[in-house]
């Protein structure tokens, strides 16, 4: 039966059971540097086992951490927290803290960043724990790098560099939450329009839409304004919009079934609306499309 790994330094000790699992957004080559472009020490997915222990004292990197499934008791100098499925852990360069898994398994999504005056100012004074924002997005983007990186095609470093860059993204969203009202909004109006895009052929009032986000037209109208810049109706035509744009360029139907499954009485009243807000015709649109397609302009 193989032994855990143990790595043990002046300031850090990590013991990594033989059951445990890690997959590390490991670099190309050495000379492609798409994570320390953008101070990233170490990034990586793991599925932990019992036995799994980590300390640093005091830590020489910034870490943030998904839990994904399982939990974790994080001991600091002042606290004991505990991490759970859904839960994001940051702690800042200069911490002094444990962990250790507190059921059979612990997986998580994690990244060590480099202390640095562009990850810094992200982290608190102490370590904290909240629930994640994007926790399934950093791991869909970590898996298609570790999927990506061991293809190891010619063109890989490229669109390794891509998945950091977009790493970086969420992570730094992560770190700058908007406060709990506007996160509250977000979610409901997010809601709303998933709904919304569902059923695009439905013709959708003021009314309708402020009843299915349970909110007064008023409070609505506002925070549409506030978060998307424009009104909610304004929203629904930019929905069917788009989706009678995507129609118009993979698509044979004609203007009247185009018109019926977003919701416009006539190939007429479609046609008016898709000029005022794409400043061409959709058969216009759909002819330039087709050149694209074909590779003329």
């Amino acid at each position: 039966m193989s032994s855990a790994q143990i790595i043990r330094t002046s300031v850090e000790t990590v013991i990594i059971p033989a059951a445990s699992r890690e997959y590390f957004l490991t670099q190309p080559a050495p000379n492609v540097h798409c994570m320390d472009d953008y101070k990233i020490m170490l990034a990586g997915i793991s599925r932990l086992t019992p036995g799994y222990f980590a300390a640093r004292a005091p830590s020489y990197f910034n870490l943030i951490l998904y839990c994904h499934r399982g939990s974790a008791l994080v001991k600091g100098v002042n606290q004991t927290l505990k991490i759970r499925p859904g839960d994001v852990m940051m702690i800042p360069t200069g911490s002094t803290y444990s962990y250790e898994l507190s059921g059979s398994r612990w997986d998580i999504a994690w990244a060590h960043l480099i202390d640095s005056p562009e990850w810094n100012p992200l982290f608190g004074a102490e370590p904290a724990i909240r629930k994640a924002q994007w926790a399934p997005q950093v791991r869909k983007i970590m898996e298609s790098y570790v999927e990506e990186a061991i293809t190891r095609r010619p063109d890989s470093p490229q669109a390794l560099k891509l998945c950091i860059q977009l790493l970086v993204f969420y992570l730094k969203r992560e770190l700058c939450p908007a406060a709990p009202e506007i996160i509250a909004a977000r979610e409901t109006l997010q809601a709303l329009w998933g709904n919304v895009h569902g059923n695009l052929k439905h013709k959708w009032t003021v009314e309708e839409l402020a009843a299915a986000a349970g909110l007064c037209k008023t409070h609505l109208h506002r925070l549409c304004l506030k978060l998307h810049k424009t009104t909610p109706m304004n929203m629904v035509t930019a929905m069917r919009m788009e989706q009678a744009a995507e129609m118009l360029s993979f698509t044979n139907y004609t203007l009247t079934m185009i018109a019926d499954g977003i919701g416009y009485e006539n190939a007429f009243a479609f046609s008016k609306a898709f000029k005022r807000y794409a400043g061409i015709s959709p058969k216009e649109y759909r002819s330039k499309q087709d050149l694209l397609k074909n590779h003329i302009i």
